[in-house]
């Protein structure tokens, strides 16, 4: 059924819409006092919304306290009551075209795909054609829950999307695009790592538990070289003659001692008795070679040298040991200083006045090479007025 808005949205007041008083309330408001007489037509918008001139107001020309469209009416678009379906078919006629209904793809009513004007120009029909009923067992339920055994089936045919791959789907098939993005993964990951917003290796790993963890490490690892790291031992002199003859040991052949002026040279064996102190280690100490060099202080030459070998030598400890050395010298001449030097020091007693014979300065140098430790570590002492280990027989040169 049809009806009219505006009878609805008017006032009940007649004089707000122009229309003419009723005659009870004119005739009440004229017994009560008279309407004086209007000086001039006012020209106020406000005085009545459809009709200005159909009354006069009382009203001040500052002040007005009539109605107005936008205190009457909530300022929205007009529109009239939308008709009802019955009303629709009234006033459509029933020979006109059925409306466009929105819901006729869902329900499988409206045009098929091949009946587009982009897919089959040719193809004309565009309604929607039903398949043929199906023997199939498929069952299908009904709007009520229930299900009816071998009804249609009805399927909607899409078309089938071609290969579009753009630029970007492209470029990530290669394999340097899959690199590069495991190389942007594994910067996300650590600068939030970084960020302490993440862990890692099972998530304890965090920054501030990375921190904690390394300097522990670095403790740990500080104790351990304080302890394990080998520390250069001290030497010093067992007894009062640090060069002595050498001890006759069993399988063990020395060589001869031996003075010649001619050819002028001279070689004699000889032991560098020490001490050593490992007070300063924690951890035994393990020699893969101990070589000692002895030059003449005077001129500087090389006249012996001798190697320890590899042994371990106990920590906490003063050890005693000694070196074998070999003399060795060859000269020009007889008138050679260093040959002259040892001559002397080792000419017999009886050839002397007092049966002192002189002694010979000499420099030791030790080269050490001690495991745990990168270089050659090394060591060096002065020796004044040592004698000679050994004697001269009086016939000799």
């Amino acid at each position: 059924m049809a009806y009219n808005m505006d009878s609805d949205r008017r006032s009940a007041v007649p004089s707000f819409y122009g229309g003419r008083p009723s005659n009870v309330n004119s005739d009440a408001r004229r017994s009560t006092y008279e309407t004086p007489p209007l000086l001039h037509e006012r020209n106020d918008s406000s005085a009545s919304y459809h009709n200005p001139q159909a009354r006069p107001s009382l009203d001040r020309p500052s002040l007005s306290a009539g109605y107005n469209r936008n205190s009457f009416i909530a300022p929205a678009r007009e529109e009239p009551v939308k008709l009802g379906h019955d009303e629709e078919e009234f006033v459509g006629g029933q020979g006109q075209e059925d409306p466009w209904d929105v819901y006729a793809d869902f329900n499988n009513q409206g045009p098929r795909y091949s009946g587009a004007a982009f897919a089959n120009f040719t193809n004309q029909d565009s309604g929607y054609r039903k398949l043929p009923p199906s023997n199939s067992s498929i069952k299908r339920e009904t709007t009520d829950g229930g299900s009816v055994a071998g009804g249609n089936v009805e399927l909607v045919t899409v078309p089938a999307l071609g290969p579009e791959w753009n630029l970007e789907e492209m470029r990530e098939m290669k394999k340097s695009a899959r690199q590069q993005d495991r190389r942007d993964a594994r910067a996300r990951n650590f600068k939030a790592w970084w960020r302490d917003q993440r862990g890692c290796c099972g998530g304890w790993a965090t920054r501030k538990a990375v921190v904690f963890f390394c300097f522990g490490l670095c403790v740990v690892i500080g104790i351990a070289l304080a302890v394990c790291i080998p520390r250069v031992p001290s030497f010093s002199f067992q007894a009062n003659q640090p060069i002595q003859p050498p001890q006759n040991v069993s399988g063990v052949t020395n060589p001869p001692n031996e003075f010649s002026r001619a050819p002028t040279n001279f070689s004699f064996p000889a032991e560098i008795v020490l001490e050593m102190n490992t007070h300063s280690n924690v951890l035994p100490l393990h020699f893969t070679h101990l070589r000692a060099s002895i030059y003449d202080l005077n001129t500087l030459q090389k006249v012996a040298d001798g190697d320890w070998g590899n042994h371990v030598v106990p920590a906490k400890k003063f050890f005693p040991f000694t070196i074998p050395v070999l003399f060795n010298y060859t000269a020009i001449n007889d008138t050679d200083l260093t040959w002259l030097d040892f001559y002397n020091a080792c000419r017999n007693s009886n050839q002397y006045v007092n049966g002192t014979r002189p002694g010979v300065n000499l420099k030791l140098i030790l080269d050490m090479n001690i495991v745990g430790l990168i270089k050659t570590q090394g060591s060096s002492a002065q020796l004044e007025n040592v004698a000679c280990p050994f004697e001269l027989p009086t016939n000799s040169v």
